[in-house]
């Protein structure tokens, strides 16, 4: 698994820069090309002034922020019973 940076520069100059994670043989252009797209897609093309992608190596920090992000999401929260934290507390102290 290879991971990139995708930074989005755009006019006014800010930009928006994010990691993913990407199949090994990597094509930096395609992974461009498609950032460019969906960006343009959401913010309007006029509203870009480039896209630039590096390859990042696995133990830089974002990557490993982006790995930690992936395992938080799959962690699953279990459904509530209906009843809130603090009453259940309550249920559970010993008598006075």
């Amino acid at each position: 698994m290879a991971y990139v940076q995708i930074t989005i520069h755009l006019t006014g100059g800010r930009e928006r820069t994010g990691v993913r994670a990407s199949p090994s043989p990597i094509n930096l252009q395609d992974i461009r090309m498609h950032a460019w797209q969906l960006s343009a897609e959401v913010l309007g093309p006029a509203a870009i002034l480039e896209v630039t992608v590096v390859e990042l190596p696995a133990d830089h920090p974002a990557v490993v922020a982006f790995i930690l992000g992936e395992q938080r999401k799959k962690v699953v929260t279990p459904a509530s019973d209906g009843e809130h934290p603090y009453v259940k507390q309550q249920h559970r102290r010993p008598p006075r």
